[in-house]
C-alpha cells in the first residue's frame, strides 16, 4: 500500500510540476507577443513620423523651384494671382513640414534633430525671404524680380543634403550581410 501511495504521489508531484512549467511557457510566450506587438506598433509609428518628414522635406525642396518670371504690368493682373498662389503654396508646405517636425522629433536624437532643424529653419528664411520679395515687389514700380538671394537658397540647400541623408539612413538601415550599391540594388557580401 506504500508503494501504490509513492506511485500515486509522484504520479500527482509530477503532473503538477508539468503543469506548471507548461503554464510559465506559455505566459513567457504571451509576453514575448505583446512586447512584440508593442515594438511593433511603436516602430511603425516610428517609421511613418521619420517617412512622413523625409516627404514633407523633400516636397519643399522641389517647391522652392522657381515659377516662371512675372509679366510686367499693374499689381491687380495676373501676376498678383502667380504671387499670391505661389506663396500659399509654400505657406502649406512649410506648415507640413513643422507639423511632420514635431511629431518626427520624438524619434529623432539630438543631433539627428539639430540637422533637421537647419533645413527647416532654412526653408522658414527660404520662405520669408520670398514672401518678403513679392510684397516688395508687387508695391513697388515692379523690373527685376529675384526670387532667393544666394545667402537664403544657401542656407536652405546646405542644410536639405544632410538632412535628406539622415533621415535615409534612419528609414533604411544597413542590414548585417547585405551591401547597398550606389544604385540602390542590394547584393549579399560574400563572406570568406
Amino acid at each position: 500500500m506504500n508503494d501504490a501511495f509513492i506511485g500515486v504521489l509522484i504520479g500527482a508531484f509530477v503532473t503538477l510540476l508539468g503543469t506548471l512549467l507548461a503554464h510559465w511557457r506559455e505566459q513567457r510566450k504571451r509576453r514575448s507577443e505583446e512586447e512584440r506587438w508593442y515594438g511593433q506598433f511603436f516602430l511603425q509609428r516610428k517609421f511613418d513620423a521619420l517617412s512622413r518628414l523625409h516627404e514633407a522635406l523633400v516636397d519643399c525642396r522641389f517647391a522652392l523651384g522657381v515659377p516662371p518670371r512675372p509679366e510686367e504690368g499693374p499689381p491687380e493682373t495676373f501676376r498678383a494671382r502667380i504671387f499670391d498662389a505661389y506663396e500659399g503654396s509654400l505657406q502649406a508646405k512649410q506648415d507640413a513640414l513643422i507639423r511632420a517636425r514635431v511629431v518626427a522629433s520624438i524619434y529623432l536624437a539630438a543631433e539627428e534633430n539639430e540637422q533637421i532643424g537647419l533645413a527647416v529653419d532654412g526653408y522658414v528664411a527660404a520662405v520669408d525671404g520670398i514672401r518678403t520679395r513679392i510684397g516688395g515687389h508687387l508695391r513697388g514700380p515692379g523690373g527685376q524680380f529675384v526670387w532667393l538671394s544666394i545667402e537664403e537658397s544657401k542656407k536652405f540647400f546646405e542644410g536639405f543634403k544632410p538632412a535628406a541623408e539622415c533621415l535615409k539612413r534612419l528609414l533604411a538601415p544597413p542590414f548585417p550581410g547585405l551591401e547597398v550599391s550606389k544604385r540602390g540594388t542590394k547584393r549579399a557580401q560574400s563572406t570568406p
